[in-house]
């Protein structure tokens, strides 16, 4: 209990330390800086290691050094709340996450991801959908990277390695804008809250990320098929553990 309540508590701490900043963005969002990007996604990196730290969440960060040094689509599996802190927590490139459109009217949560360059996907307009797809290219060629969790939804069977199938469609966001794709496993996070909310409890949570993969490199088969590559690969990389 004392911990959600720490964790309402760090929300609206943070909520108030990001006020000047998000009126900032209000008056350059349309100019194309990227600074309120950098104060924001600065601020969750150093918020989430602080609220994980006091509650004994121990993060570890495998294959840090499989991360490029240009623009990539980081694909990574979805299993708790945890995810994107642990994403933010160890990953330095600037990220503008996509995520589902119910997300945006989420106080706080949404207006962070916006003024990180996220992006809010509904999974039940196709239009819209590629209209996502294209802003997500963009995103890559002006010097952002992106992220993305390729099941769609949150995986809810517990099983580390029971990734649901993948959605082909977010991978064009590498194979157009000739980006590496950096394959990524999180572990743990699902014991921390979702195994017994409204609890959180101590744990460690685990970040893996895989070599990164470029699209020239990927045969014919493989760019047909590329959503199910992609998950075997991940669902090796999570077997690791074992």
């Amino acid at each position: 209990m004392l911990k959600l309540i720490l964790l309402i508590v760090f929300v609206i701490i943070f909520a108030v330390l990001m006020l000047p900043v998000f009126i900032l963005w209000l008056f350059i969002r349309d100019k194309g800086n990227h600074l309120v990007h950098r104060i924001t996604q600065f601020m969750m990196r150093n918020a989430a290691k602080a609220y994980m730290f006091i509650c004994g969440i121990k993060i570890t960060a495998e294959g840090i050094e499989n991360i490029p040094d240009g623009q990539a689509l980081y694909v990574s599996n979805h299993t708790g709340i945890f995810d994107v802190a642990a994403a933010y927590a160890c990953t330095k490139p600037l990220l503008s996450f996509i995520g589902k459109k119910e997300a945006k009217g989420i106080p706080v949560i949404g207006q962070v991801m916006a003024m990180m360059n996220g992006l809010f996907l509904d999974r039940g307009d196709l239009k819209q959908g590629l209209q996502v797809i294209l802003k997500a290219i963009d995103n890559i060629k002006n010097g952002l990277n992106v992220w993305v969790c390729p099941e769609g939804t949150r995986e809810k069977s517990g099983a580390p390695e029971e990734l649901l199938p993948f959605h082909a469609g977010c991978f064009k966001i590498a194979l157009k804008s000739d980006a590496p794709i950096v394959p990524v496993v999180i572990i743990g996070s699902r014991a921390l809250f979702e195994e017994h909310k409204p609890w959180i409890s101590s744990g460690r949570l685990k970040i893996r990320y895989g070599k990164p993969v470029y699209p020239k490199e990927l045969t014919d088969e493989e760019r047909r098929h590329i959503g199910e590559y992609f998950r075997n690969r991940m669902i090796e990389m999570i077997k690791e553990d074992k």
